[in-house]
């Protein structure tokens, strides 16, 4: 009988030994690719391990290899529910919006007003100088003429001397014609002065009055535009406090809004009508409706507003506007379930 001989097979590392093996040495690759060696085959395919246990190993793996790319895809925590809030809206006086009107035009009109008084004042200074000129001329051309009186009454009298004709009815004559010429020439000047210098008053006045005029019509035109830019001013404020004051209400018609609603004079559905109510009131109603509006049963709602007499008190004015948002409320959810 030959002798039996048993040949032992080469003990071959388990597949997690070799995961490992590959995990401490990732940072020199070999020339085979990962699917090459069957390090990650299915465990089905896996010579001589258990199903159970090389799922547990491939999976170790899988998750090792992914590491980075998971740090990468963590979904952001999720936002908390938030809801609609009431819209404030500190709406300017109507004084307040006259000052923004003026202040609109206010460097348009005072450059214009600033352009006209340089103009008048300019036209006056040269108007008032040449007055100036006139009696500085006039008082030139009388002393030119009263020298030229005395050197012809001068030259007159040496003649009448010369001749001996003193008390002649020849120098008489002389004399008295150059004398009477002598004051109608100095009368015509200061006529003449008189004349010019009326013209340039007339002009003056003139000036002053159209001046008077102009400045007229620059208050009135910027007076019209301050009137303009004021309304359209007032429309704006008006339109945007309008629809604040409904998109509050609906807010508050759905139990939505904080503590500052827009809940002013209403119709019969509680929709705002007039935007005049105090901050304070505001307060009150807006309060009062979201604590009612919390309810789950309209009808509860409504019903523990009208048996607290309290309310009244505590809302005045504004009691009917919660008693009619809730009330629509409740009609609504009774509606609903028919």
């Amino acid at each position: 009988m030959s002798e039996l001989r048993i040949v032992q097979p080469k003990k071959r590392k388990g597949l997690k030994e070799r995961v490992v093996a590959f995990l401490d040495a990732e940072i020199k690759p070999t020339s085979k690719t990962l699917k090459e060696e069957k390090i990650y085959e299915e465990p089905k395919k896996a010579e001589g391990y258990k199903a159970s246990l090389s799922d547990g190993v491939y999976d170790t793996f899988k998750d090792s290899k992914n590491i980075q790319k998971d740090a990468t895809e963590v979904e952001p925590p999720k936002k908390a529910m938030s809801y609609p809030q009431f819209l404030e809206y500190d709406a300017p006086s109507d004084e307040e919006l006259l000052e923004l009107a003026k202040k609109s035009v206010e460097s348009k009109k005072e450059a214009e007003i600033e352009s006209l008084t340089n103009s008048n004042a300019n036209t006056q200074k040269s108007l008032y100088k040449a007055i100036n000129d006139q009696i500085e001329s006039a008082e030139a051309k009388k002393k030119n003429q009263i020298d030229n009186y005395n050197s012809a009454l001068k030259e007159i009298e040496n003649q009448v001397l010369k001749r001996g004709i003193q008390r002649s009815s020849i120098a008489v004559n002389t004399i008295g014609g150059l004398e009477k010429y002598n004051v109608e020439a100095l009368a015509k000047i200061d006529r003449d002065k008189a004349k010019e210098i009326d013209a340039l008053n007339k002009e003056i006045a003139l000036l002053e009055s159209d001046f008077a005029e102009k400045l007229s019509k620059i208050n009135q035109k910027y007076a019209d535009a301050i009137k303009a830019k004021l309304a359209e001013l007032k429309e704006s404020r008006d339109n945007k406090l309008q629809s604040i004051i409904k998109y509050n209400n609906s807010l508050a018609l759905n139990g939505y809004g904080g503590i500052n609603g827009g809940f002013v004079d209403s119709d019969e559905n509680g929709v705002i009508q007039s935007p005049v109510i105090s901050t304070a009131d505001l307060r009150k109603v807006s309060e009062v409706v979201t604590s009612f509006m919390q309810y789950d049963d309209p009808n509860k709602a409504l019903t523990d507003f009208l048996s607290d007499d309290s309310y009244r008190e505590y809302l005045g004015d504004y009691y009917t506007n919660v008693y009619t948002i809730l009330y629509n409320r409740a009609k609504a959810a009774d509606g609903n379930k028919n």
